[in-house]
């Protein structure tokens, strides 16, 4: 993915190393790291490789400006959901959290984002949605 330059560039391709502000922080501030397509609750006690933790750990959305992230029903179910596809991608090819490559990671990342399952698709449009609503606000409409 090519970079960027200015204020929202890379806002979709994640902040590496960004750790969170906190679910449901109401600062005004952006949630810093975003939402993660993979959620941490999913693979944050698994074994696996550091490299393969870290595709995991950097695949979110990117700062979050347009409202609150927050652990909702939505939520859960959504993650119950990728959860399901995580098991899934294991059966499917013959791996586990243990022998997972970094590349098999970017794979089963790219399936979530892309997943027509709708208790995962409409979370992550949701958030979409939401983000590109705040920008075109805050950016205003030109000169009418």
């Amino acid at each position: 993915m090519a970079g960027g330059n200015g204020r929202i560039s890379g806002r979709w391709s994640g902040s590496a190393g960004a750790a969170a502000l906190g679910v449901g922080h109401n600062s005004g501030r952006p949630t810093r790291g975003g939402h993660h397509f993979m959620p941490r609750k999913i693979f944050e006690n698994e074994p696996m490789q550091p490299e393969t933790r870290k595709v995991f750990e950097q695949g979110v959305t990117g700062p979050l400006h347009g409202g609150r992230h927050m652990n909702s029903k939505e939520h859960f179910v959504h993650t119950d959901a990728v959860y399901e596809h995580y098991r899934r991608f294991f059966r499917d090819n013959g791996t586990s959290s243990e022998t997972m490559a970094p590349d098999q990671a970017r794979k089963l990342l790219d399936e979530v984002k892309r997943s027509n399952d709708p208790r995962v698709r409409d979370l992550n449009l949701k958030i979409y949605r939401r983000e590109i609503f705040f920008w075109v606000r805050r950016l205003g409409r030109g000169n009418e």
